[in-house]
């Protein structure tokens, strides 16, 4: 089946839902109606209205048909702030967090939500600043994605419920990717096709999913007792840029700084996709083909992996459905406000294509 298809007919019956083209309490058109609506399959239309159904949106009767669920009336609409410091023009069209706030943006819509978006500066000061424009009359609750100064963190949390995406501490909510166990698996999968040099590729980044993707990395090499540990950390200014170019870029420099002290390194493990394919332009750079003699995996899953040359084999992080879960924890945080916080674990699914192969020298 499509799945774009299937998202589309989804995203376009909310939007008549919405525009009250489909009146709540009224009857949904038959499966038949709307399949010529769309030009798609039944199948297609009844996972669009099954979805629909699951989320509360729609209710089926009986013997009567599909209809329109009433919403509560004289219910306050709530409005949810994501705060992240990446530009807008960073963050919507980033191919990670794009996902995360489509994830966040239907799930708010499903629940009756308003989400709005603030980004902010490395600036303390602008930080703070930004702090006096929240308020509980305006605001629900917070997601905050990608780190925040801890102090400020906490200072939020006295006054609102508050949810992490992609990074965790202690007394907070949060929902993660398994960082950690996800990098384990991605340099096992390396490991357990032959590779015994394995670098890791790493640059900094806000939060701390990178710092724990190189742990898992290392664990890795500790569970197949490889020895040999080769961590390259590419350096960057505070203020540098953090759009998904400048990540490649970075992994470019990184890998070029590996290729200077290769010592026979035949496998690498990135702490992105991002990374993953600046690195791949270094190694096609130099001549050294991918995976002939050199083998590479990334991690997030991002859309340019599938295109990348060869195709790039990573781990895929279920980003949709952690910006899902994130707009439910924070609902249910808000409905009771003193529930112990917890860490949402996402699992990665390691993605096989092309860029990973048996070390030449063990085919």
């Amino acid at each position: 089946m499509n799945n774009y298809l299937y998202l589309k007919v989804k995203k376009d019956l909310l939007r008549r839902i919405e525009s009250g083209e489909f009146s709540e309490g009224g009857l949904l058109p038959p499966e038949k109606e709307l399949c010529k609506l769309y030009k798609v399959s039944q199948i297609t239309v009844r996972r669009a209205v099954g979805e629909l159904t699951h989320e509360n949106i729609l209710v089926r009767q009986q013997g009567k048909g599909t209809f329109i669920r009433r919403r509560e009336t004289g219910a306050q609409v709530k409005t949810i702030l994501a705060l992240t410091p990446y530009a807008a023009n960073t963050f919507f069209y980033d191919e990670f967090y794009g996902p995360v706030w489509k994830g966040m943006e239907e799930e708010a819509n499903v629940s009756g939500c308003n989400l709005v978006f603030s980004s902010h500066s490395s600036s303390l000061k602008h930080k703070r600043d930004l702090l006096k424009t929240i308020n509980p009359e305006m605001h629900a609750g917070i997601i905050v994605i990608n780190e925040l100064d801890n102090q400020l963190l906490y200072e939020l949390k006295e006054k609102f419920p508050v949810v992490l995406v992609d990074y965790s501490l202690t007394d907070f909510f949060s929902v993660v990717s398994d960082n950690e166990g996800g990098a384990l698996e991605a340099t096992g999968h390396l490991a357990s096709l032959g590779h015994r040099k394995i670098a890791c590729l790493t640059i900094p980044a806000f939060g701390n999913s990178y710092p724990l993707r190189v742990a898992g990395y290392r664990k890795a090499l500790e569970s197949f007792s490889i020895k040999d540990d080769f961590v390259f950390r590419q350096e960057v200014k505070e203020s540098a840029d953090t759009s998904i170019n400048a990540r490649e870029k970075l992994g470019y420099t990184a890998c070029r700084k590996m290729l200077k002290n290769r010592k026979g390194i035949t496998g690498i493990f990135a702490v992105s996709d991002a990374v993953a394919i600046g690195a791949i332009e270094a190694l096609h750079e130099k001549k050294i083909r991918v995976p002939e003699e050199m083998s590479i995996i990334g991690f997030d899953g991002i859309y340019d992996s599938v295109h990348s040359d060869p195709p790039l084999t990573t781990m895929s992080v279920p980003k949709e459905k952690m910006g899902r879960i994130a707009i439910r924890t924070l609902l249910e945080n808000i409905n009771r406000r003193n529930a112990n916080p917890k860490e949402i674990i996402l699992s990665p699914q390691l993605v096989i294509r092309e860029s990973t192969a048996p070390p030449k020298r063990t085919r």
